[in-house]
């Protein structure tokens, strides 16, 4: 959970000073407590996006004994106070027949879940697993049924690596956009970590982040894409 050490100032103070947009959070949820959530109804404009893996037994084996619990907990608290939210989930080889059944969507709708994102799981960090990357007729499979859902199910879900088309393509590099760490390395995508700029060090020379959507590694990236 992330204060400011000098200010003291958390992220949701940071939304009510920005009113005038609207902050998606992903978050494992166990630190949404009743104050924290009180905290959101009042702000209306940070709307959380709760991880999973599949059911309890998924999440519970890769998030910790007891997370499907605090989830289940925090949602109900959510839909008391009248808190938008959603899920998020990474699809590999090991659940994406769960986490693509209509059981589980239809078991997220039924806890007032108004929308999710599915993303591919990506081997990327210091112990990749590459046998975790879902095989081509899963990812066909996930295309498919989120497909089938926007047409038949109330919720709507977001495809990140299936949907493309409709961005037209990669839209990294700062084309429509790009990722902060939490070093402050400013990278073309989530996905992709390699930098040449970092916000703080930008910041402390007088400069901003138009130097990085323009420096040559990005303009680089988005002269590919087209």
């Amino acid at each position: 959970y992330y204060k400011d050490k000098e200010t003291g100032k958390d992220l949701l103070d940071l939304a009510k000073e920005h009113n005038d947009m609207y902050f998606q959070v992903y978050t494992n949820g166990t630190l949404l407590d009743e104050e924290r959530i009180e905290k959101l109804a009042r702000l209306g404009n940070v709307v959380p996006a709760i991880s999973l893996e599949g059911f309890k037994k998924e999440t519970d084996e890769r998030r910790g004994k007891g997370v499907w619990e605090k989830i289940n907990k925090a949602r109900e608290n959510l839909y008391r106070a009248g808190v938008l939210q959603g899920f998020s989930v990474t699809v590999t080889r090991e659940n994406a027949k769960i986490v693509c059944s209509d059981e589980f969507i239809d078991g997220l709708i039924d806890q007032h879940i108004s929308f999710g994102w599915y993303f591919i799981y990506i081997p990327i960090g210091k112990k990749p697993a590459t046998e975790l990357m879902p095989t081509p007729e899963q990812r066909d499979r996930l295309r498919r049924k989120v497909w089938e859902w926007r047409s038949k199910k109330p919720i709507f879900v977001g495809d990140f690596w299936n949907d493309g088309p409709w961005t037209g393509g990669c839209i990294a590099g700062g084309r429509k956009y790009f990722h902060i760490n939490s070093q402050g390395d400013i990278e073309p995508c989530v996905f992709v970590h390699f930098a040449v700029d970092n916000i703080f060090d930008l910041w402390n020379h007088g400069k901003g982040l138009r130097e990085a959507i323009v420096s040559p590694f990005f303009l680089s990236i988005r002269k590919k894409q087209h």
